[in-house]
């Protein structure tokens, strides 16, 4: 292991020190249910779902991640997951996958640009 991920999961904080704290101690059995942090085959199209919907409706970078992480909740969606779809609708990466999926289709279907 690197020096680099040895000190980040130093650093990272633990699942019990998250049933800790304070402020998610009052709903901590709903957040840390095993549902939404594995990857089943219905939690995570659930989280892909919910994180590009969020991602689209919700603008700002911060309140997405929020917002999913709330919403996963009723829904039963991968927190994880929907976290990391928020990241396609950001203005940085919009172009960038653009491009990407014009070069898959193109190769895919054996056409030049």
């Amino acid at each position: 292991m690197s020096r680099l991920t040895k000190w980040i999961h130093e650093q990272a904080p633990s699942r019990e020190s998250f049933e800790r704290s304070r402020f998610l101690r009052p709903f901590a059995h709903r957040v840390f249910h095993p549902a939404l942090w594995r990857f089943t085959r219905r939690s995570v199209p659930r989280g892909v779902a919910l994180g590009l919907l969020v991602g689209i409706f919700f603008l700002i970078p911060g309140v997405q991640i929020a917002g999913v992480a709330l919403l996963a909740l009723p829904v039963r969606a991968n927190i994880p997951i929907g976290a990391a779809m928020t990241f396609l609708s950001m203005p940085v990466t919009t172009p960038l996958i653009l491009i990407a999926s014009a070069y898959v289709g193109n190769a895919m279907l054996h056409e030049s640009i």
